[in-house]
């Protein structure tokens, strides 16, 4: 106990614990990652994590947090998202959700992976944040229906891309189909013609 206190102070071994998680889950994979092994590289007990988390879970639940967190400042700095014509950001936001699950198999599969406990906040930033800049709804249940139907279609797509359904050649093919059908339908339901301004029929749609 005595060797816990003298190298961490009390919140610094709570942020050491996920910083060390997120490390070994994304150098190695999730199933790598116990609650013993990150005790293990910080040369502590197991006994002192659970002076922070209550549980193996509460903890993983950080973890993948702190990797969804920086899955969405990752895409809020790819080119296009964060300024432009909505459509044109939200396809944008689309095209870079699957390019970095891609490029960062490991930080995807850390950020969503399986957990039984919800993180003590909310996520800052989240994907909720940057989908709720670019979609036409306004608040309520049509923008939770937008968002719904646009991160399930990048998401599936970037999980049956990254399981290799798809030879490497006909990625590109399914990324811009799936991307015009998420613009599309959301244009559509919005009643937006695909320059951007609203059409005839949909102009007095109540949102």
């Amino acid at each position: 106990m005595s060797r816990t206190h003298s190298r961490y102070h009390h919140g610094d071994l709570a942020r050491a614990l996920v910083d060390t998680g997120e490390r070994i889950a994304v150098e190695e994979g999730v199933t790598g990652l116990s609650v013993r092994r990150i005790a293990k590289e910080l040369g502590v007990t197991p006994m002192a994590v659970y002076r922070h988390y209550p549980s193996a879970d509460a903890l993983l639940t950080v973890v993948a947090q702190r990797a969804r967190e920086r899955f969405a400042r990752t895409l809020a700095a790819r080119p296009g998202v964060g300024a432009g014509e909505p459509l044109a950001r939200l396809r944008a936001l689309g095209a870079a959700y699957v390019e970095v699950a891609l490029e960062e198999p490991e930080l995807f599969s850390v950020a969503f992976m399986p957990v039984s406990v919800g993180p003590p906040e909310p996520d800052s930033p989240s994907g909720w944040d940057l989908y709720r800049e670019v979609l036409p709804a306004s608040d309520g249940e049509e923008l939770q229906a937008q968002f719904t139907f646009a991160w399930s279609a990048v998401h599936g797509l970037a999980v049956l891309l990254g399981a290799g359904r798809w030879t490497a050649e006909g990625r590109a093919a399914r990324i811009a189909s799936t991307l015009d059908l998420i613009e599309t339908a959301i244009a559509h339901r919005a009643g937006i013609a695909p320059g951007g301004a609203a059409d005839a029929a949909g102009a007095d749609r109540t949102l």
